[in-house]
C-alpha cells in the first residue's frame, strides 16, 4: 500500500506543480490587464486635457483677431464722407 501511496502522492505533487504553474500565468496575465486599464486610465484622462486644450486655442486665435481688428481695421471698408 506504501507504493501505492507514494504514487499518489507524486501523481498529486505533480498535479499541484501544474496548477502553480497556471496560477503564475494567470497572475502575469492579470498585472499585464491592470497595466492596460492604467493606461487607458490615463491616456482618457490625457484625452480630455488635450481636448479642452485644442478647443481653447481656436477661441484664443478668434480673440486675438478681433482684438487685432478693432485695433487696426484690416477688414473694413474706410467710408468716405461728403462735406
Amino acid at each position: 500500500m506504501v507504493p501505492e501511496l507514494r504514487a499518489s502522492l507524486a501523481q498529486v505533487s505533480a498535479l499541484l506543480e501544474h496548477t502553480r504553474d497556471s496560477l503564475q500565468r494567470v497572475d502575469a496575465i492579470l498585472a499585464d490587464a491592470q497595466a492596460v486599464a492604467g493606461a487607458a486610465r490615463e491616456a482618457s484622462a490625457d484625452l480630455g486635457a488635450l481636448r479642452a486644450e485644442v478647443e481653447a486655442n481656436p477661441r484664443k486665435a478668434s480673440r486675438m483677431i478681433d482684438e487685432l481688428n478693432r485695433r487696426w481695421p484690416f477688414a473694413r471698408e474706410p467710408q468716405l464722407k461728403l462735406p
